[in-house]
C-alpha cells in the first residue's frame, strides 16, 4: 500500500508488471530524486502499481501522506512540483501503453521508431 510520499534518494530501482503468461515487463528505471507511484499517494486504489526490483542498494526518503498533503497546501511550489510530476509520470505511461500494445504493424512501429529517433541524415541515390 502506497502510505504517502517516497522519494528515491540513493541507488536505483526496477519497476516491473508480471503478465498473465508469466513474463516480467520492465516499466521503467527509477533513480535518484525520483518519486515512487506518485500517482497512488491519493486516490481510491492506494496499491502499489508494480513491483519494486532494487538494481543497486537506495535508500528512500518518505513522509506520510498526511503530512505531504500538509505541505502542499503550505507550500505552492512544491503543488506544482508535485502536480508536473503525476502529470508527465501520466503522459509518460500513456505513450508507452500507446506505442506498446496499439494495432500497428511492425512496419509501422519501425517507421514510428526511427521518426522518434532520427537525426538529420541524407541518402544519396544514383540513378
Amino acid at each position: 500500500e502506497v502510505k504517502g510520499l517516497y522519494i528515491i534518494l540513493k541507488g536505483t530501482l526496477i519497476t516491473e508488471m508480471l503478465t498473465e503468461e508469466g513474463n516480467v515487463i520492465k516499466i521503467e528505471e527509477l533513480v535518484p530524486s525520483d518519486v515512487i507511484a506518485s500517482a497512488f499517494i491519493f486516490g481510491k486504489n492506494n496499491s502499489f502499481p508494480v513491483d519494486l526490483t532494487v538494481k543497486d542498494e537506495a535508500e528512500i526518503f518518505f513522509v506520510k501522506r498526511k503530512e505531504f498533503l500538509k505541505l502542499l497546501f503550505s507550500e505552492e511550489k512544491i503543488l506544482e512540483n508535485f502536480l508536473n510530476e503525476i502529470s508527465n509520470k501520466t503522459q509518460l505511461l500513456t505513450s508507452k501503453i500507446w506505442n506498446s500494445f496499439n494495432n500497428k504493424t511492425i512496419k509501422k512501429k519501425f517507421c514510428d521508431y526511427v521518426k522518434k529517433n532520427q537525426k538529420i541524415i541524407y541518402f544519396l541515390y544514383k540513378i
